[in-house]
């Protein structure tokens, strides 16, 4: 079993993501006629392959390409194709032993109530497509596919992903859809406004008008739906909301708008009604990249084969060996819209800013857009530049803190925003470089599964904990006693109705990377070395994130929060004056793809015995190529799972910590100069954090809406509206308040509501219940600020929108 230098977290399928980048796209020539399903003339299968022909001869650059034919064109093709009732049974029979690798499954069909989306059962919707395929219930094997995808959608976890071989070929792409969340002061309920409009919203060249409704449809309600469809996606609606929003951040983390591409079926075009009336249609389109071959495709059979059916006697290609670009010179940052930076990492994913402003001269800035280099793609292949890529990592932080010592800078902001993770090993070294000698408290199980048992036991006792521990040091577990044995290890335990094994993590005090030796600050065995002192004090730290912090992200901000009290800042997300969690994305502590899974399988099979290789049938991952396509070796396609769970030391045998709701300590919407200013963002939070400026009402612990050393506890009201638990009556229990006059003020209204915690106003009821020993039944129906008016009362729907948009701040 070969065993891994880096442990990571996080950033698996970045690179196939960029493939698909809309950045790049160009168009397809003219030449090719625009067309839909209508146009029944020709096979869409064949519409589409000609489309691509045209296309690709004309071809200017590697970038994704647009064909000018519609989505219908697309989704008609893919019903053609007939379903394959043994290849998809196998498929799943195949992919079960992997499934059973990720580490939430059990967890996921009940989750606890703070957990904010709705859960999925895993094992028994595939258990159910069996059925299905057996009655010949399907239509088309787009049906059968359309459910396996949206199994894996339905976890909503980034680590954890599968994309049939039937979706490789194209995507449906829809432009237009490019927008922004905007508030005019970060603290009134944002609008949805075009991206085009971005700047007359900021030089007030002319007056933009922010979007209602899409098809009809509310269009945050529209934005949030489109927003649970997204595979891997984050387990928090607020990051899954921004992720469909590109940001300066997005872009320089190699991320963009995830609204701008669907993989399932979307319609011809949308309708965008503006508030103030202006309608437009927008057409959408299929996209495709220039190195998938849909040339000479004449039939949806053909297209089946080429797309689906795992080619014979067909040698696997070979990776191509990557060359990164080069680094930029100096300290001239290659990131675009950003300040010139005080220190920066050669690869990009770290740096430093000033702020310069007159108040904000105590203020240093760090800003981690992931925790793996943003230039080379496999910084693992030489030890030696892995040891150099970690030491270059100290050296930006202590240039930092010396500089900042220097020109007397004491406070710091900590940007995670946009950060998806990477190393595992990096992450714990972070954290002691700001606190050297840190506890850590932060511990991990994997799910016990025929898989894992049989890998647990194919090699050497040590080889089987350097493998899923780490290369060096016992493991300990939460009570610091060290497990000396696999079977210490793996033994099954019943935790929150899954078996799970032992907590552990690893030894803090042992190598974590050689060639030279790098050791965790504080744990370095010279002891009669100077101890190092924390560059900032935790009450002069704050973590600022957009929510889309994942994995290896989590880890860090966990055990700052967790250990120091490093308080947290929330950026955008859903209209809403309540908290906001600063930690959207799994918190899941490794991520292995399903080829790792097969490549560590098969080495296994190798070394074991023979008893072993007769009990592997079905109970292991197979080593063969699956029945359908992708390989299990595609980039992004081939699947990967969230291989350990990671739990707080104060609660080892509780829900796992991605389970676990934990609030920012403040909420901040963007406004238009937030999101063409970098700087901009770091000034707000440096206001809210060190100059006792306000938070969004309702997002903090404080009364006066300042940012609290506590953050605010579970809110039912919190999650995703699109969750089956919101379609049943729910309960609202709160102050409501009665006067003599008609509250139509929201400046007046939010004062009230939140000194009181008020929740509803009403008028003269309590004139009655002073008279007459009665109870006050009431519905709402307004806003309670001008636009209050005599007709207000509205639909239900309207009522229910009411619930969730409260009215905006500047109607005073």
């Amino acid at each position: 079993m070969r065993i891994h230098v880096l442990l990571v977290a996080g950033t698996a399928h970045a690179a196939f993501r960029q493939r698909w980048s809309m950045q790049k796209v160009i168009n397809a020539p003219s030449s090719v006629v625009a067309a839909d399903s209508r146009q029944a003339s020709q096979d869409p299968c064949a519409m589409i392959s000609k489309a691509f022909e045209a296309a690709a001869r004309n071809k200017t650059s590697d970038g994704p390409i647009i064909l000018d034919l519609r989505p219908s064109v697309g989704t008609a093709c893919r019903k053609s194709l007939p379903v394959m009732q043994k290849a998809n049974l196998d498929l799943l029979d195949y992919l079960q032993p992997y499934v059973e690798f990720q580490s939430t499954i059990e967890l996921l069909k009940d989750p606890p109530p703070e957990y904010l989306l709705p859960g999925v059962d895993i094992m028994g919707a595939m258990q159910a497509m069996r059925q299905k395929l057996k009655n010949n219930s399907y239509e088309s094997q787009l049906d059968v596919m359309t459910d396996l995808h949206n199994i894996f959608v339905a976890a909503n976890d980034n680590h954890f992903g599968y994309l049939p071989g039937l979706f490789s070929a194209f995507r449906y792409a829809r432009l237009d859809l490019n927008f922004r969340s905007i508030s005019t002061d970060g603290f009134d309920m944002p609008q949805i406004f075009d991206a085009r409009d971005l700047k007359a919203l900021e030089d007030q060249t002319y007056t933009p008008s922010s979007v209602a409704t899409i098809d009809g449809q509310e269009v945050y309600e529209f934005l949030e739906k489109e927003s649970m469809g997204v595979p891997q996606g984050h387990q928090d609606p607020d990051a899954k909301l921004n992720l469909l929003f590109d940001s300066i951040l997005l872009r320089a983390a190699g991320g963009e708008s995830a609204a701008r591409l669907s993989i399932l079926e979307i319609p011809d075009n949308y309708t965008i009604v503006h508030k103030n009336g202006t309608l437009r249609t927008v057409t959408n389109s299929i996209v495709t990249l220039p190195d998938i071959n849909l040339k000479g495709i004449r039939s949806g059979q053909e297209f089946q084969k080429r797309f689906e059916i795992p080619p014979r006697n067909q040698q696997k290609p070979q990776p191509k060996p990557q060359t990164p670009p080069p680094a930029p010179p100096g300290n001239k940052s290659a990131l675009v819209n950003y300040p010139t930076p005080l220190v920066k990492h050669s690869d990009e994913f770290v740096a430093s800013y000033a702020l310069n402003n007159t108040e904000m001269r105590d203020t240093m800035v760090i800003s981690f857009l992931s925790f793996v280099s943003l230039v080379e793609e496999d910084i693992t292949a030489n030890e030696t530049s892995l040891s150099s890529f970690v030491r270059q990592f100290g050296d930006v932080i202590d240039q930092t803190a010396k500089a900042a010592k220097e020109q007397g800078r004491d406070k710091l902001i900590i940007d995670m925003s946009a950060n998806s993770g990477g190393s595992l090993d990096l992450t714990d070294f972070a954290y002691t470089t700001f606190f050297p000698e840190a506890r850590f408290d932060s511990f991990d199980r994997y799910r016990v599964n025929r898989g894992l048992n049989f890998l647990a036991r194919a090699a050497s006792p040590e080889d089987v904990l350097g493998f899923f521990v780490a290369p060096e040091g016992l493991p300990i577990d939460a009570a610091n006693r060290t497990i000396d044995s696999p079977d210490a290890l793996f033994a099954p335990r019943p935790i929150q109705g899954q078996n799970m094994t032992a907590e552990f993590r690893r030894n803090a005090s042992a190598r974590y990377f050689i060639e030279p030796d790098v050791f965790l600050r504080g744990y370095e065995p010279n002891k009669t070395a100077a101890r190092r002192e924390p560059p900032w004090k935790p009450e002069n730290m704050v973590i600022l994130t957009d929510g889309l912090c994942a994995s290896a992200c989590t880890i860090f901000t966990g055990l700052l929060v967790r250990n120091f009290g490093i308080r947290t800042i929330a950026l955008g997300g859903r209209p809403l004056n309540k908290p906001m969690q600063a930690i959207g994305g799994v918190k899941g502590t490794q991520i292995l793809s399903n080829a790792e899974i097969q490549n560590i399988t098969a080495d296994a099979v190798r070394i074991s015995d023979g008893q072993a290789r007769r009990q592997r049938a079905r109970s292991i991952p197979s080593i063969r190529d699956a029945p359908l396509l992708p390989l299990m070796e595609e980039p992004g396609s081939g699947g990967s799972v969230n291989l350990r769970n990671g739990y707080s030391q104060d609660d080892v045998d509780g829900f796992p910590l991605h389970f676990k709701y934990q609030a920012a300590n403040c909420r901040l919407f963007y406004t238009s100069k937030m999101l063409t200013d970098v700087a901009e963002t770091w000034r707000r939070a440096a206001r809210v954090a060190f100059r006792n400026g306000t938070c969004v009402p309702g997002s903090t612990v404080n009364l006066d809406g300042t940012m609290g050393a506590t953050a605010a506890g579970f809110d039912p009201d919190l999650t995703s509206s699109t969750s089956s638990k919101l379609k049943s009556p729910r309960r609202n229990v709160g102050a409501v308040v009665s006067g003599d006059t008609v509250m139509k003020s929201a400046a007046d209204r939010n004062q009230i509501s939140g000194d009181a915690g008020v929740i509803a106003f009403e008028v003269e009821g309590t004139g009655v219940w002073d008279e007459v020993p009665s109870i006050i039944v009431k519905g709402f129906c307004d806003y309670s600020d001008c636009h209050k008016h005599k007709g207000s009362g509205g639909t239900l729907p309207q009522r229910q929108r009411l619930r969730r948009y409260p009215g905006k701040v500047e109607c005073s």
